[in-house]
């Protein structure tokens, strides 16, 4: 008796160590307190996604240091679901730039969208694995309206120890909100691109303008160059004209001089030697 008593006993320990130390399903963390990040619906891929944080890691036993954004649900048919994109994938980037929001995955997306690009790749870790995955988006797509009371019955994570439709239900109201303000946000987005465009062009207008203006008013430059040519020409003949004037007029009087005294002295000699002789 004493031996089965022990045995008991030993039973009963182990029962409550082993309760200690069992993992907490999400929905159980969730009842006790635990509070996970509110999930949004995301425009561009028709998907519910979720910011990762220390909870999240912890609920969904992701890697210790895994960023970025957790896959809950895809809309059937939608975007996500047409690239394989699946429940339970984290997104970690978009066109290689991180994203640990979902507003910042469909911002980036709408200001592609704004510049005509139509095409965006995606970093999705799965299974220890990163996946490189291409999507083609639209502005049709991304305009289309999500009834985010619809997102109840989509491809959502399975788990035996998760119930999707009651996640949703808790959250209902943070991911009406969450939608709402994220239309707002990519609305004054979509303004500001388009009132920049605006600008650029009004200033592109005024600089053609002024450029236009500033060669109408400058002056013809080959009047004034053909000016400055005759100038030089005429400056040109009145000193050639000069100089030849100067040395002319040098050489006949040094070459009249020159004769003139020349003949002087011989004659003057001459005439002295013959009077003397007589």
């Amino acid at each position: 008796m004493k031996t089965i008593y022990r045995a008991l006993r030993m039973l009963v320990a182990t029962s409550h160590i082993l309760t200690a130390y069992a993992v907490v399903p999400p929905t159980a963390a969730l009842a006790a307190g635990a509070k996970l990040p509110a999930p949004s619906v995301s425009k561009a891929l028709d998907a519910v996604l979720m910011p990762i944080d220390r909870s999240v890691v912890k609920a969904f036993g992701l890697e210790p240091r895994q960023r970025g954004l957790l896959v809950i649900a895809v809309q059937p048919g939608g975007i996500a679901a047409q690239q394989g994109i699946k429940p339970g994938d984290v997104l970690t980037e978009i066109g290689g730039r991180r994203v640990n929001k979902p507003v910042e995955l469909d911002l980036a997306v709408a200001r592609g969208l704004k510049r005509g690009t139509t095409s965006y790749g995606f970093s999705v870790a799965r299974g220890g694995a990163i996946v490189p995955v291409a999507a083609v988006i639209t502005l049709a797509l991304f305009e289309e309206s999500i009834a985010v009371g619809s997102i109840a019955s989509w491809e959502s994570y399975s788990s035996s120890s998760f119930s999707y439709s009651e996640f949703v239900s808790e959250y209902s109201e943070e991911i009406e909100t969450s939608y709402e303000s994220e239309e707002t946000e990519i609305e004054q987005v979509e303004a500001t691109s388009e009132e920049t465009s605006t600008e650029d062009a009004t200033t592109e207008e005024t600089t053609d303008d002024s450029a236009a203006t500033e060669d109408e008013d400058a002056p013809d430059g080959d009047g004034d160059g053909d000016a400055g040519s005759g100038d030089d020409d005429d400056m040109s003949d009145g000193d050639g004209a000069d100089d030849g004037d100067g040395d002319g007029g040098m050489d006949d009087d040094g070459g009249d001089a020159g004769d003139d005294d020349g003949g002087d002295d011989d004659g003057g000699g001459d005439d002295g030697g013959g009077d003397d002789d007589e």
